[in-house]
């Protein structure tokens, strides 16, 4: 696996979401950020990124170090810094 990470941006800075190693608290840890797969009606299925939403909590899917998929919503702290910072 690559080492991977999810960045957002945010007042002009870079800030760090996630990245291979960064623990997760009762989840696991992070092997690689992963972009979310989605499957329309008829099973097809096409990738697309990291969605933010008007609060900015991104949402992302990730492989932990033990090889299971999670799907992730990483929620910006006070002042808009998130948990990787």
């Amino acid at each position: 696996m690559h080492d991977t990470g999810l960045y957002a941006r945010s007042n002009g800075k870079l800030q760090l979401v996630a990245r291979t190693g960064t623990v997760i608290s009762g989840v696991g840890t992070i092997a690689q950020i992963n972009n979310p797969l989605y499957a329309d009606l008829d099973g097809a299925a096409f990738f697309d990124e990291p969605a933010i939403n008007d609060a900015g909590q991104i949402f992302f899917e990730a492989t932990l170090t033990d090889g299971s998929g999670v799907l992730l919503i990483a929620s910006p702290h006070p002042k808009h810094s998130w948990p990787g910072q």
